[in-house]
Parts: C-alpha cells; structure tokens; sequence
C-alpha cells in the first residue's frame, strides 16, 4: 500500500510511521527546521522564518506529489487537512482520483484560554465538518473522543477508526538508576524522587501536585519533587516558581526546562514515582497519555488520577496509586503512602512496578497501536 501522511509537526507521527513502513511505502511530509528530504521524510521549513511560508510549502508539495505518485491512502491531521483541498471534492464526482482521504485528530482543542475557547471551538468544528463531507475516513485517538465528538459537534456519516498512542519500548526501558544525573539536579542520593515530564498549564495539575510539597515538606524530608518541561517565560510554569518560592521548597522541588526527547528515559531512571496529575475533564478524558506508557514501559511505580484515560490503559485492577481528586491533599496523602511502601521494602516496590509494566507492555507498542490503523486503511480502501 502507498501512503501518504501530512501533518504539521512530525514527532507526533515519527514511530507510526516507522511502523507503517515495515510492510508499506511511506511518505511523509511535516514542518522541521530546514528543507531535507531523507527516505521518504520531507522536513519542510518556515519560509523566511514565517509559519505561513511553511504552509504554502507544504501546501505545493502536497498537491505536487498527490498529482505524481497515485496513493492509495493521504491522512492529514488539523493543521494540514485543507492542504489536499482540491482531490477530495474531485473526488466526489469523478473516479480519476483513487487516493482515499483521512482525517486524524489526536487531540480536541485543549489548553485555550476562556475568551478564546468558541473562536476555537468554531474552527475546530468547521475542520470536523468539511473531513466528514470530503474526505473518505476519520480516525482518533481513542473511543471515548469519538462519542465526545458525535455527542458534541455531529454524527459522522463516515466511518471513525481508533487508534491510540504507543510507546518506543527500545528507548522507554528499564534502567539502572542514574546517580550521577539525580546529584546533578540538586538531590540527595537517599531522596526518594516524584516525577512529571511534560507540558506545564493551569488545567494539567501539575500546580496542585507541586502545591503538595508544602504539606510534604512538614511531615517528610526525604521526599522531593522533579518537574520536567515548560518554558520560564509561561505563566503556569511562573504559577508554580511561585509556590516554590512562597513555601521555601526550593530544596524539595525542582523544576527543570524541556530536555531532548532521547534524554528522557535517562531523567525517568531517576524517579522512585512517577505522576500523572491531569484532572478527570474532557480535555483529558478523551485523550491516550503517552507519558503513562512511558512510564509504564520503564517498569516505574506510577500515582495516577482515576478517570478513564488512565484505566483504559492499565486496567481497573492495577496496582498502581490512584488519587480522585487533583488536589494539593489529596496528592500529599498517596505520595506518602507510596513513600511508606518504598520504605518498608524498596525490593518490593521496585518489582511491583515491573510487574505491571510486564503485564501492561506488549499492549501499547506502536507495532501494536499501528496494527489498527493498518486494519483502517485497508477497510476503507477496500470500501471504495
């Protein structure tokens, strides 16, 4: 099968693809940070440093090879979908076209502020409704966004395939501990580390779970906070520099900017805990978190929100810490509750981690994950 992908940032697609081009050719264009064509990547640039540079870019070369290479499947994402504009309202009339048009969200609009939110709400839908007019197909990332989606903006008169995130399981591993890099973020080499790498923002928890620390700090010593991501200029990340300051936590938590995506797992061998805070709302109810699979993959103990993001990954029977309310109390209490099994044997808690990560793993590789995207394309070029 040809397949073509266009999407507007190519981290988010790089394992997919990489998977997909085991059994069928792939092309794939994005935006990156100077032109290069590299077996099948097309890394486009900002034209003279402008986004919309990059937009005519792609939009030309969209069309270009669409015109040329004859494929059987072109899957756009949101930033992308009118690129192919022309094709699939040919298609509608005429048979010369036999590519077949999907659309693929990975996420609903999330992280807009409340001014904003119909303004993005309208675009949004308006996305939404042209793909279901044109284009042959729409997948998303789990179940649960495509009934929010039906229940929301439309009952889709095309067929919606699901397809989740996944996890690099090469490069998301079990590692030793590294003690060089945990004395290098300012801890002690008995500190028992909470952890969170990600996107910073006021609806993510991520400020109540560091405003735990204040509770912490007053009953137990040892344990300490590291937050990866965010810049120093957001206002969330400035919400929470605050809070250090304010509660004198800077020997508790440390905040440390993005770091390159390979580094990751390295800064993830140090934790004891890893967090996932996001509040039980539609923002997150709908989603497929990749930062649980990477934590999972890495045979980490993980403190997570009850909602069904998370149990439809790991199951209702997990062993993992669950916390119901994204508060400062609540999140104080299960940490230290962990904490209390870490000390009463850390050989224990260290293999109840592996466990699940030994029951769970298989289950969200990407060759897994692309397995059901495969299945999709098929039906679909098989419907028209």
């Amino acid at each position: 099968m040809k397949i073509f992908i266009v999407t507007g940032e190519g981290s988010h697609y790089q394992r997919i693809v990489l998977e997909l081009r085991k059994k069928h050719e792939v092309d794939h264009i994005f935006r990156g940070r100077k032109f290069k064509i590299d077996n099948g990547d097309y890394h486009i640039p900002r034209l003279f440093g402008f986004n919309r540079g990059f937009l005519l870019l792609a939009y030309l070369f969209t069309n270009f090879m669409l015109l040329v290479k004859r494929y059987d499947v072109c899957m756009t994402d949101y930033k992308c979908i009118y690129f192919t504009t022309f094709f699939p309202i040919i298609k509608q009339w005429t048979n010369i076209i036999k590519t077949s048009f999907i659309y693929d969200i990975r996420t609903i609009p999330v992280d807009h502020d409340d001014r904003e939110a119909k303004k993005v709400e309208n675009k949004f839908s308006r996305k939404l409704a042209f793909a279901d007019r044109y284009y042959q197909g729409i997948t998303v990332i789990t179940e649960e966004m495509k009934n929010y989606l039906q229940n929301r903006y439309r009952s889709f008169e095309k067929h919606v395939g699901v397809w989740e995130s996944g996890v690099d399981v090469i490069s998301f591993r079990p590692l030793d501990k590294n003690i060089r890099l945990k004395m290098e973020m300012g801890f002690e080499k008995e500190d028992f580390i909470c952890f969170y790498h990600g996107a910073i923002t006021n609806k993510r928890g991520v400020i109540e779970l560091v405003d735990s620390f204040r509770i912490i700090k007053s009953r137990e010593c040892n344990i300490k906070m590291l937050i990866l991501g965010g810049r120093s200029f957001d206002q969330s990340v400035d919400n929470i520099l605050k809070i250090i300051d304010r509660n004198n936590l800077q020997d508790t938590v440390r905040h440390h900017g993005w770091v390159d995506y390979a580094k990751i797992p390295e800064f993830i061998s140090i934790a004891d805990l890893c967090i996932v805070p996001l509040p039980d709302i539609d923002w997150w109810r709908v989603s497929s978190p990749l930062k649980l699979m990477e934590y999972i993959a890495c045979g980490k103990n993980i403190l997570l929100t009850d909602m069904v993001a998370h149990t439809n990954v790991v199951g209702r029977t997990s062993n993992y810490f669950w916390v119901r309310e994204p508060t400062p109390e609540s999140f104080a209490e299960k940490i230290e509750e962990a904490y209390k099994c870490y000390k009463e044997n850390p050989h224990i808690f260290y293999e109840k981690g592996m466990a699940e990560r030994e029951r769970l793993v298989d289950k969200i590789t990407w060759e897994r994950r692309s397995l059901s995207l495969q299945e999709y394309f098929s039906r679909i070029t098989e419907t028209e």
